[in-house]
């Protein structure tokens, strides 16, 4: 052994040059260049998958292609601790390829050198196979064809050992038929093999030994056969009396031969063939090696037809590139990898060519020198254009590039930001980041679903979804997604996109990674809804003003009630309402309508109730009680029902109306708030309280607001609902309060909630007096017409009076135009209100994120136009 390492000293140092040379321009920068392709992804899930399940696929198994690759992925990340050993679960995948590459980089010059070819001619195929752009761009992915490659060569390798044996025959056969079982189009270097084995079996035994070879293969291939026969997925359903509906091995084989190419290899059009479009970019690519392969299959031929000794090894490097060159051009889909397994082949024969070029040279003596300086000027000049390439290909700069890190920022930011529940349509790059109990943040999104499947997988589009878009809560677009979602016609995920916004754009030298929150109702409603929480709600349940934060209000309490039963937030609510309970209940069963934490108890809520908060609150806990099934919120309610007749509600000319708070009962004027009228409330509660007619207030709350928006201030008739208005019980004359402000009369930010309340009663009840009270709103209805625009707060009579825009008073007055003129109201929910919903990774809100009153009316506002608050008390299903 130390006798032939010395004298093989110097080869052993020129391969051990190589095999670093490989593996350094392998392995520098292959954590960020080229970025996470999709199917690097796929593979490494289905490899998590062995491991984790015993299933070939984290999805139905498809037999799309035969599980070899990942069975080896899967062993190496046993023997390497884990999925997550070099962070990101496709890195793990990378630093396997790059360990194959190495070995295939070995094989490759002891194939070189096998084959009669010189130190010379086998250093070339190596560099070449090594420095190649297109070699650094695919041999770094996760790729089926990279392991199938590796055992190609192999296989390849074990039958040109010096004294060929029948193991050595069974042992490539072995190999052969794993490569068949990593990636099938391995097949097509059947022939070749066949013709090796009969060209190094001795001449008394070659038809024993091909078949030897071609029986061990086989038995090889045949257990992806036997396994669906096993799994009673070998037919397609129906076949053979089987009805039920199944995944099938022949069946997709017939779909994988189906897919046909655009155009044909004899047709030269680029913009026709899609067999030239790859040709032609592979070349663009690396024309060294690309245009190289091609110009020497012709050469070959000649010395085929010309050679005297040893014609076999051109005729066998022939039969390596021509076989897969034939797969290429046969008219099946051509993806831009299934370059792959020709890389080694057309390394080998440009090597071969150019090693036959300078040998004839060398051979003579007389111009040895200089066959010996064209030698070195080749090595040289392949070293320098191959190292050009890898630095400045059209793919990118292999060596400073970073693609991947907009990637991985990705995933950590769909950990900082989006609720581990959430459903989020991912590039199957981050599957198993997000997915994976074992990764290394811990948390575990496992709704995150690869985007192919949210089309065509019935269990995800059906079973997950329902084939609703608006069920995708996060898009963590990449530009591989977009072009397929484009091109691919996903009509589901197409859907969501189109509804979404993007949030944060991460930028990765050519492959941005960009968040969307798809802009359905629901989604909005729920990411406000937890924003909200998270900025206007302390954790022991006070709702705050963030300019006024030691005060609340029974209004703001009241509004987070009702949004936490629609949102089924049974925590939430609890909390709101045990805070509530504790500290603005008073004397009389209802709510003070204002606290003041930097008061001293007793002094820190200010007597007086406001009706709106409290019919709201007991329509809140009547809503909780129905929907989770709650007695306590049931009484609790009926406790609240019942001090509200009795405190606010008013007896006049033998009938009631609801007054705006206990203070303003048992006067000869009694003072109504329009915007608290609700009859929408009215009717459930005469449902849940028998004992009150309630039903009287949904016809004087209509009354009210009619006569209400057409008392006369100075002679001049009103059109639009005042902030407050009065009934003189002595006369029977609705009226308006010029004091304490002239505003009182305006329609304005309490005003808008009039509209808002009679657009609810229209659609739970279809009540038509408020689809004629919302006719009368005719006066915002034309200053959109005529302008597109309505202003924030009008006199009674209908003048402009504060001429800016506001989202509250949209969402209040968007209950007009849902009478009176959907598409207007489209309009204005489109342009107005959404699109004034900002989201970002820390917050989503409606235009200033400190108003309380905005966050809340908006939201109101989308759910009534969305038909997102259903009516609990009669149908316990949320929307």
């Amino acid at each position: 052994m130390i006798e032939m390492i010395r004298k093989n000293i110097l080869e052993i140092l020129l391969v051990t040059t190589l095999l670093v040379v490989s593996g350094v321009a392998h392995g520098y920068n292959m954590f960020h260049f080229p970025y996470y392709e999709n199917d690097e992804g796929v593979y490494m899930s289905q490899a998590w998958s062995v491991v984790e399940t015993g299933e070939l696929a984290p999805y139905t198994y498809w037999y799309d292609h035969a599980p070899a690759g990942w069975f080896f992925i899967a062993i190496w990340t046993k023997l390497t601790g884990g999925f997550f050993t070099f962070g990101m679960s496709v890195n793990s995948g990378r630093v396997f390829m790059l360990v194959l590459h190495v070995v295939a980089t070995a094989l490759l010059y002891y194939i070189a050198r096998r084959l009669g070819g010189s130190k010379f001619t086998a250093t070339i195929a190596t560099l070449l196979f090594a420095l190649t752009p297109l070699g650094l761009y695919f041999h770094r992915r996760v790729l089926l064809d990279n392991i199938m490659t590796f055992w190609v060569l192999a296989a390849l390798a074990i039958l040109l050992v010096k004294q060929i044996k029948l193991r050595h025959i069974l042992t490539s056969g072995i190999m052969f038929g794993i490569a068949v079982l990593t990636k099938e189009n391995a097949v097509f270097f059947g022939p070749a093999f066949l013709f090796l084995v009969y060209i190094r079996a001795h001449h008394t035994h070659r038809r024993f030994a091909i078949l030897q070879w071609l029986v061990t293969s086989g038995m090889v291939v045949s257990l992806y056969f036997v396994y669906a026969l096993m799994k009673n997925e070998f037919f397609p359903s129906g076949t053979f009396g089987s009805g039920a509906e199944h995944v099938s091995l022949l069946g997709t084989l017939d779909f994988q031969a189906s897919r046909e190419a655009v155009g044909s290899f004899w047709d030269f059009s680029v913009q026709t063939s899609e067999f030239w479009l790859r040709v032609v970019d592979w070349a663009h690519f690396d024309m060294l090696l690309v245009g190289g392969g091609i110009l020497v299959l012709p050469v070959l031929i000649v010395m085929v037809l010309t050679k005297r000794y040893n014609r076999w090894v051109y005729i066998l490097i022939f039969l390596l590139n021509a076989l897969q060159w034939l797969f290429l051009a046969r008219g099946g889909i051509i993806l831009e990898f299934y370059i792959v397994p020709l890389i080694p082949t057309m390394a080998l024969a440009i090597a071969y060519v150019i090693g036959e070029i300078v040998g004839s040279v060398y051979a003579n003596n007389r111009y040895r020198a200089l066959g010996i300086i064209i030698g070195l000027i080749v090595v040289a000049t392949l070293l320098f254009v191959s190292s050009y390439q890898v630095v400045k290909s059209s793919r990118g700069n292999a060596i400073t590039m970073d693609q991947t890190t907009a990637q991985i920022t990705a995933v950590e930011w769909i950990r900082d930001n989006v609720p581990e529940e959430s459903f989020i349509a991912i590039d199957n790059y981050s599957f198993l980041d997000l997915n994976s109990q074992d990764n290394q943040s811990g948390k575990v999104f496992r709704n995150a679903e690869w985007y192919w499947k949210i089309d065509y997988d019935d269990e995800i589009r059906f079973g997950l979804l329902h084939n609703d878009p608006t069920n995708i809560d996060v898009i963590a677009m990449t530009p591989q997604m977009s072009y397929d979602i484009t091109t691919s016609g996903m009509s589901l995920l197409g859907t969501s996109l189109g509804l979404g916004k993007p949030v944060q754009i991460l930028n990765g030298e050519g492959w941005d990674t960009v968040m969307w929150y798809p802009r359905h109702p629901r989604g909005v409603l729920e990411r406000s809804w937890k924003s909200y929480k998270e900025h206007f709600i302390t954790d022991r349940g006070m709702v705050i003003d963030p300019s006024k934060p030691d005060t609340a209000t029974s209004e703001g309490q009241s509004y987070a009630l009702l949004r936490a039963v629609w949102m089924d937030d049974p925590e939430q609510f609890a909390l709101v309402y045990q805070w509530t309970q504790a500290n603005m209940l008073n004397a009389q069963g209802l709510y003070s309508w204002k606290y003041d934490a930097s008061k001293t108890y007793g002094e820190n809520i200010t007597q007086g109730s406001a009706t709106d908060a409290d019919q709201n609150i007991a329509l809140a806990l009547l809503f909780a009680g129905k929907k989770w099934n709650n007695g306590l919120y049931i009484e609790g309610a009926q406790n609240v029902l019942n001090a509200i007749w009795e405190h606010e509600v008013a007896y006049y000319n033998n009938t009631h109306y609801l007054v705006a708070g206990e203070w303003a009962k048992g006067k000869k004027v009694l003072t109504i708030n329009p915007s608290y009228l609700s009859p929408a409330h009215y009717r459930i509660f005469a449902d849940a309280d028998p004992l009150h007619p309630w039903k009287e207030l949904v016809d004087t709350s209509y009354e009210a607001i009619e006569k209400c928006m057409n008392v006369s201030i100075n002679n001049k008739k009103g059109r639009l609902p005042p902030e407050w208005c009065s009934l003189n019980i002595t006369n029977g004359k609705y009226g308006v309060s010029l004091s304490p402000q002239p505003t009182d009369t305006f329609y304005g930010f309490n005003a808008f909630r009039v509209p808002w309340h009679l657009a609810l009663d229209l659609k739970w009840s279809n009540e038509q007096r408020a689809n004629r009270l919302l006719g009368k709103f005719d006066i915002l209805k034309k200053e959109w017409d005529n302008n597109a625009r309505i202003s924030a707060t009008y006199t009674h009579e209908g003048e402009v009076w504060d001429n800016y825009e506001s989202v509250a008073a949209y969402a209040g007055n968007i209950g007009i135009f849902m009478a009176t003129d959907l598409k207007s109201a489209e309009d204005i929910y489109q342009t107005k209100i959404l699109e004034k919903f900002y989201e970002n990774s820390e917050r989503s809100y409606w235009d200033d994120p400190k108003n309380y009153f905005t966050q809340n009316w908006a939201w109101f506002g989308t759910a009534l136009y969305k038909d997102a608050l259903p009516n609990l008390w009669f149908t316990n299903e949320l929307i």
